[in-house]
């Protein structure tokens, strides 16, 4: 009776065991895929002023804005092409949605685990862009934030008595 029980309960310990390590196998074959990209940011001399992968294909740009001086977020995610398409804002302050970027739509709260504060999808036109130009001054604190948790100030990269840097996509290794 007793071979009979354990029988029982590790054929389906077996078989989850199986199932996991296949899924783990497909999630990093798919981490894999994703890690080909990563984020180059050039200074406006053309001098390369920080090279990051972005494994997921995701990252978010973190700033005060400068009208309203509270915080506010642009989510982007890399495109099959390299192109870099915005997905979504977020603000701790409605209005920098509402008023700066002139959503089309009410923001809605934030859901646990997003941005503190307010959220909004862009409008409905996608905007994609092959490269993306920022203003990093001290000021507002840009900051390139991973899904790592990294997180990296544009401020302290750009060239002296020129506050820009100018990010791409490219192929990663």
């Amino acid at each position: 009776m007793r071979a009979r029980w354990w029988g029982r309960a590790i054929g389906p310990a077996i078989v989850t065991l199986l199932i996991a390590g296949s899924t783990a196998s497909a999630a990093e074959a798919g981490i894999a895929a994703l890690a080909r990209w990563e984020l180059v940011g050039r200074t406006s001399d053309g001098s390369v002023a920080l090279r990051v992968p972005v494994p997921d294909g995701r990252f978010t740009l973190e700033y005060r804005n400068s009208l309203y001086g509270s915080p506010a977020a642009e989510h982007f995610v890399v495109a099959d092409d390299g192109r870099l398409s915005l997905v979504g804002l977020g603000a701790t302050d409605a209005a920098i949605l509402q008023e700066y970027y002139a959503v089309s739509e009410a923001p809605r709260r934030a859901v646990a685990g997003a941005w503190a504060g307010w959220w909004q999808v862009p409008a409905a036109t996608p905007v994609e862009l092959s490269s993306l130009t920022v203003a990093a001054s001290s000021h507002g604190e840009r900051t390139l934030v991973l899904a790592s948790g990294a997180r990296i100030r544009l401020w302290e990269m750009v060239v002296p008595g020129d506050l820009r840097i100018t990010l791409r996509a490219r192929p990663g290794g």
